[in-house]
């Protein structure tokens, strides 16, 4: 039993460390057509780091999350509101940069926390157009509420 749980512990870690690289072959497959330049091999590193770090540093706070979630207090806003957005903050200022958000000042302001007791809230509609790995922690700085929608082609860019 103990071997198992070593092997499956193995298999857990290790999924850090090769995840990112399909990270890396797909970002790199984005970069194929003519008008752009070729991802360099700095460049893929940085796409490697990115994804690894995200991965790591979003398991930590679930862990940080864990003896809340295990006393029964929903964590949902907690997870994607605080932990994500920090860690998405964190890696994009480390690893790529300033971000601009072009076109933030047309967002309607989110509601206060308060307002959404027994009334139903309004729900918008943010589109990243996935031109990199970079617009999936990039809808974190908009400070919004979301749920991520994934067309399959985008899931799985490996053909």
């Amino acid at each position: 039993m103990y071997t198992i749980l070593l092997f499956l512990w193995g298999v857990y870690i290790s999924s850090f460390f090769l995840i990112p690289l399909v990270a890396v072959y797909q970002e790199r497959r984005l970069w194929i057509p003519p008008k752009l330049p070729r991802l360099s091999l700095w460049g893929m590193a940085k796409v490697y780091l990115f994804v690894t770090a995200i991965c790591i540093l979003s398991q930590l706070g679930s862990l940080v999350l864990l003896p809340w979630h295990l006393l029964g207090v929903n964590v949902e806003r907690l997870a994607t509101m605080c932990v994500e957005r920090w860690v998405a903050l964190l890696v994009v200022s480390a690893l790529i940069g300033p971000v601009t958000i072009v076109g933030a000042e047309h967002l309607t302001p989110p509601p206060p926390s308060h307002s959404h007791q027994g009334k139903q809230r309004q729900g918008f509609v943010y589109i990243a157009n996935h031109s990199s790995q970079i617009d999936g922690a990039a809808v974190y700085l908009m400070s919004r509420r979301f749920r991520l929608i994934l067309k399959q082609s985008i899931i799985f860019y490996l053909d």
